[in-house]
């Protein structure tokens, strides 16, 4: 959906991933890296996103699961590092 509707111009993206597949002691996705949930090629595929001239602010990952990207102290602070910028 992506590649077919790029983000405007005027607007900022920042990315995080995680790449730990584990989520309450059950291996999930382990086709290839990822949080569990999503690959973490597709969560970080950010050319599509940007193809409108949307601003790539950051892309990060971090040894998270997906559930643990909304919760944990770091994931949280890099949120909140991205909207202030």
């Amino acid at each position: 959906i992506l590649q077919q509707n790029p983000v405007d111009s005027s607007v900022q993206i920042a990315t995080l991933a995680g790449n730990q597949n584990v989520i309450d002691g059950v291996v999930m996705e382990n086709d290839g890296p990822s949080d569990g949930i999503v690959f973490v090629a597709s969560a970080t595929m950010t050319s599509p996103m940007t193809a409108g001239g949307a601003t790539l602010l950051n892309c990060s990952t971090m040894s998270l699961n997906h559930v643990e990207l909304t919760y944990d102290p770091a994931a949280i602070s890099w949120v909140e590092t991205q909207l202030a910028r």
